[in-house]
């Protein structure tokens, strides 16, 4: 079994009218010295033998307005986080975004993924200025490779393991959602994937490392496209046409929704994000026969998820 790539969805915060910055990438050391404090102690990820492992340099991309000593301030953010990392960490990512609507609450918007052996982990946050979003996304960067290193047995089922869960976790601090006019809204990201098959826990541990809202996945029961996504008490599950197999144990708590995903064209998914106050609809696409997902973005316009087709072998 493959693992999951990364296909899953949070609305995007970005603007369409902004340019990237792209920052020199970097070997140097962190740019600003700390000193461990209480919650290092108590949440150090890296055992007390491990001997500290190379760091790679991270890409830097920076959007909007963000300050300079900002900049540096959350560069050192992710390298302490990935300091306290006992696995090598193949690859990291920063991106920082100023929103320039001054009516934004949160304005400034941190993201950090790494490549963590292999495994992606990924954190997304929005604060009032670009040190208070990186303050948060040191925590939630934190809490994303927590969860991971928690993760339990592929199959709890038949393993006989109570894995521990910790839904809802920290507070994601999301970006607000610009509430633009109708007439203006676009379907401005598409996104294509060849959809990685696991079980519904799994797919559920993919969305919580990923800190995405929702995950498009195949679900092994079935063969069919499927959704998961957070609820209230816990995870629900969506399927492209046969709702009534069963999930069979979970000890994420995933819960299958009883009815089979509605045929819509692309055109009619946006109608119904028009109309209601759905953050995403999952839907088969009448001419693909695959599960895709129209998603509100936090800028107001929409994204689009869908699978791959199928390519003959």
């Amino acid at each position: 079994m493959g693992r999951s790539p990364l296909v899953g969805g949070r609305p995007e915060d970005e603007g369409k009218d902004m340019s990237d910055r792209v920052l020199p990438r970097t070997d140097e050391a962190p740019i600003e010295a700390w000193m461990p404090g209480p919650d290092d102690a108590r949440t150090d990820l890296r055992s007390a033998a491990q001997a500290p492992a190379p760091l790679p340099p991270i890409d830097v991309v920076v959007r909007g307005e963000v300050p300079h000593g900002a900049v540096a301030y959350a560069h050192n953010k992710v390298v302490r986080t990935m300091s306290l990392v006992d696995e090598p960490v193949l690859h990291a990512r920063l991106k920082l975004t100023m929103l320039p609507d001054p009516a934004v609450e949160r304005p400034a918007v941190a993201e950090a993924v790494l490549d963590v052996n292999g495994d992606i982990v990924r954190a997304h946050v929005a604060g009032r200025s670009t040190p208070e979003a990186a303050d948060l996304l040191e925590r939630r960067l934190r809490d994303r490779l927590e969860h991971r290193r928690r993760r339990p047995p592929r199959e709890p089922a038949q393993a006989g393991v109570a894995a521990t869960w910790r839904h809802g976790m920290l507070p994601a601090h999301r970006p607000s959602y610009f509430d633009r006019p109708v007439e203006d809204r676009e379907v401005v990201r598409h996104k294509a994937f060849p959809l990685g098959e696991s079980t519904a826990e799994e797919a559920v541990f993919d969305m919580e490392s990923l800190d995405y809202d929702f995950h498009l996945f195949v679900d092994l029961a079935t063969g069919e496209d499927s959704l998961v996504w957070r609820t209230e008490d816990g995870y629900a599950l969506a399927r492209l046409r046969t709702p009534e197999v069963a999930v069979g144990p979970s000890v994420a708590g995933v819960t299958a929704q009883p009815a089979a995903a509605p045929v819509l064209t692309v055109e009619a998914a946006i109608e119904r994000l028009n109309a209601g106050r759905e953050r995403f609809v999952f839907f088969e696409d009448p001419s693909t026969g695959r599960g895709n997902v129209a998603y509100r973005r936090f800028d107001g316009h929409y994204g689009l998820l869908t699978g791959a087709p199928h390519v003959p072998g």
